[in-house]
């Protein structure tokens, strides 16, 4: 999954943008700044390069749209489970649970969950709600962090690669009963 905004898919050209990021393996691309209204943009450029879209919904979001949204969504809708900014707040509270809630009785879609979640905890309060736990942000610092502690000599990419290995082992506590 690509995570870009509108504008420099727009100005490289979508059918190019599109074409190149499957090239690279992509397999699909989520455009925070394109609202659903304007998704025929770059529809048939997704379709041409078989990128799934995949769209955002958040707690503010109006119930015909989170049902556009999410029709047009291939693969998961991503619903933000709270206001705020990511990374300031980590838990889901009653009004996340709420939300949730509703958007799943809005869509069959999968749903994959984040904003804020960064360990076992919230991995367990999505769960009940969602078929995935995004956990970009908290995911990146983890492997900064690992980067920073490693000695000159080691192989980067192996310590980084251990440490995604270490934090997915790390959040599946979350999954257990």
């Amino acid at each position: 999954m690509a995570f870009s905004y509108a504008n420099p898919i727009l100005s490289r050209g979508a059918e190019d943008a599109c074409s190149r990021l499957a090239g690279a393996g992509a397999d699909g691309l989520l455009i925070p700044d394109l609202p659903v209204e304007e998704h025929t943009c770059i529809a048939g450029a997704m379709q041409a390069a078989d990128l799934a879209s995949v769209f955002f919904v958040t707690p503010t979001t109006a119930d015909a749209r989170i049902v556009r949204a999410a029709e047009l969504s291939r693969g998961f809708l991503y619903v933000i489970g709270r206001t705020g900014i990511t990374g300031a707040r980590t838990e889901l509270g009653s009004e996340g649970s709420e939300f949730l809630a509703r958007v799943r009785s809005l869509t069959t879609c999968p749903l994959g969950v984040g904003f804020g979640i960064n360990g076992p905890a919230e991995v367990a309060a999505v769960a009940p709600h969602a078929q995935l736990a995004i956990v970009g942000s908290a995911l990146v610092e983890h492997i900064h962090q690992a980067a920073l502690g490693s000695a000159p000599d080691q192989d980067i990419d192996a310590v980084c690669a251990r440490a995604a290995a270490n934090f997915v082992t790390h959040l599946r506590e979350g999954l257990k009963p």
